[in-house]
């Protein structure tokens, strides 16, 4: 069986340098029968930072990027805040923080078409498949000017979370850093 080329992306600045190892281990082995029998029920995605951030539930998806017929394509699925709070968080090293949660789950609507595209000609095709999931999401206007931010995704409640991105530097004063640091 063929394997699905998993990229777990997000768009940023920083990308690849903040997706752990250990994602990418438990993802090697993930190919297109693992996509098909996953239950779109079960998908979560949580945001985990270190300052309150308030995320627009209209600008809230999962995105999944693939490429059918040599043609890039996107599908886009809706999603919906289900929790939110903050908990304290003690470190073995360096200073404890309150981390921030939400946690995302498909909305129904946005169910349906998932396993739709499960069904799809595209997992049925017999070229290696290439599959990112992405998750797309916008600010608030009053969003702070730097924090961390972490994102997971569970596909299987038996396996749990595995992080996405892990402390993210986001707003506009890490913005800032950041193009200084690539101009220099």
């Amino acid at each position: 069986m063929k394997k699905i080329i998993i990229l777990l992306t997000l768009i940023m600045i920083q990308g690849c340098s903040s997706i752990p190892l250990s994602t990418m281990w438990k993802m090697k082995s993930f190919d297109e029968e693992d996509f098909s029998q996953l239950t779109p029920q079960y998908v979560r995605v949580k945001f985990r930072s270190d300052k309150f951030v308030d995320v627009p539930q209209k600008e809230l998806r999962l995105e999944v990027k693939y490429q059918e017929n040599k043609e890039q394509k996107t599908a886009s699925f809706k999603l919906e805040e289900i929790d939110s709070g903050s908990k304290e968080i003690e470190k073995w090293f360096g200073n404890d923080f309150r981390e921030y949660y939400s946690i995302l789950r498909l909305v129904p609507e946005s169910i349906v078409q998932f396993k739709q595209f499960q069904k799809s000609a595209f997992l049925k095709q017999e070229e290696e498949k290439h599959i990112e999931f992405i998750i797309a999401f916008g600010f608030a206007e009053n969003e702070p000017d730097s924090y961390l931010m972490s994102i997971d995704l569970l596909l299987d409640p038996d396996t749990g979370y595995f992080t996405l991105f892990d402390e993210v530097p986001f707003g506009v004063n890490n913005i800032e850093k950041l193009q200084k640091q690539l101009s220099e």
